[in-house]
């Protein structure tokens, strides 16, 4: 029986690693919000990433890395583990690209945050372009967690602090 147990075990294993080698190192996730807020004070929040830890879920510490007048470079501690950051470009108000910088995690991309007016506030748009070299982390990213999750509680997370409730839209055109 225990050898069952073991074999169906390892059997399992290499399933989720098979499937996981066979799904794309690359993927595309973007969810919009409307905030009553301006485009100013989105960006603002957004463009703040040392006030972080007051607002954003799971999110225990972060150290700026960068010198004035540098990107800003950023490190993050949260629940689940520490990552550096850089704001590979920055349209004050309008348009933050932010950018894995650790390497060998099995994973990175960048996050597009977009932001227009809309109506008497604005619309943000979170475009996730992520890649997972790890079969387990491609597996478990597609089927466990999911490419929108991160995204959408980031709105959610940034609809409270500006004070209101938003809820995310997924983006399915990826434009």
């Amino acid at each position: 029986i225990v050898l069952r147990m073991a074999a169906v075990l390892v059997l399992l294993v290499v399933v989720v690693l098979l499937i996981g080698l066979l799904l794309p190192r690359a993927h595309t996730a973007a969810v919009e919000a409307h905030y009553r807020a301006s485009p100013g004070q989105v960006y603002a929040a957004i463009d703040n990433v040392g006030n972080g830890p007051q607002w954003r879920t799971g999110l225990q510490r972060v150290e700026i890395l960068s010198a004035a007048g540098e990107p800003t470079r950023w490190r993050e501690t949260a629940d689940w583990g520490t990552l550096t950051f850089v704001h590979e470009s920055n349209h004050p108000g309008q348009q933050i690209v932010s950018r894995i910088v650790d390497e060998g995690q099995g994973f990175g991309g960048t996050w597009t945050y977009d932001i227009v007016p809309a109506g008497n506030g604005s619309m943000l748009r979170v475009t996730e372009r992520g890649e997972v070299s790890n079969p387990l982390y491609r597996f478990m990213s597609r089927f466990i967690f999911g490419y929108y999750r991160s995204a959408e509680t980031y709105v959610r997370d940034l609809g409270r602090h500006l004070g209101e409730d938003v809820t995310p839209v997924r983006v399915t055109d990826r434009s």
